[in-house]
């Protein structure tokens, strides 16, 4: 089992979802404590354009609507939740721009953080 935390951004976004997306990406979560970086397609994939390379993201879809949360490994080996976004009816492009910019930006604001269980 690998060890995953979240950031303060994370959990703000996190908790205006309503409870049934909440119930999907918890789902998704438990796989990424199973897996680790292993965790692949249909679940996880790289967050291509970024300039870290263990940058990746959460895939998942709910009825409604299709959710990205960037996460990455840092060099102890845990799993941090950076943000997550809704990317349905938006443009790809300019979606993922913004949210590995966010997500560069938030690995720069914890990479001193102590984290603990």
């Amino acid at each position: 089992m690998w060890e995953i935390y979240v950031t303060d951004e994370y959990l703000e976004w996190f908790s205006q979802l309503s409870d049934y997306d909440k119930e999907v990406i918890l789902i998704n979560v438990h796989l990424l404590v199973e897996f680790g970086p292993e965790l692949s397609r249909p679940h996880a994939d790289t967050l291509h354009g970024s300039k870290m390379s263990n940058m990746k993201e959460l895939r998942v879809k709910t009825i409604e609507h299709v959710y990205r949360i960037a996460y990455y490994f840092n060099n102890k080996r845990q799993g941090i939740l950076l943000l997550g976004g809704n990317k349905k009816g938006r443009d790809e492009k300019l979606f993922y721009r913004d949210l590995i910019r966010k997500a560069e930006s938030l690995v720069e604001k914890y990479k001193d953080y102590k984290w603990r269980k």
